[in-house]
């Protein structure tokens, strides 16, 4: 394996690390206790297929244009990150204390 290769196997394997970290987390903190594993085990395939699928479209992309790719990556990270945040708020807005439980 040639030394480039070797520093992007590295650094994919630390940040499969983090996400796999924060993802546990997330599930441990939101989901109910009878069903973590049963998440987990529906995130994890999910997560290594999308890092085949997405790897492979890059390539494609790449090929084309590194803009493309780019672009691309870019868009659906704010996509996600829209999609999350809208989640995020209104699981947040459901839970808020009302201010008769705050007197």
């Amino acid at each position: 394996m040639a030394g480039a290769d070797r520093k992007r196997t590295v650094l994919l394997g630390i940040i499969m690390t983090f996400f796999q970290i924060v993802f546990g987390a997330l599930i441990i903190k939101e989901v109910d206790e009878a069903y973590i594993g049963r998440t987990n085990g529906a995130i994890v395939p999910l997560m290594m297929g999308g890092i085949l699928i997405g790897s492979a479209i890059s390539g494609l992309l790449a090929e084309i244009s590194l803009f493309a790719a780019y672009g691309v990556s870019a868009a659906l990270t704010a996509a996600g990150a829209a999609l999350a945040t809208r989640l995020r708020t209104t699981d947040a807005a459901k839970h808020a204390p009302t201010h008769a439980e705050n007197a």
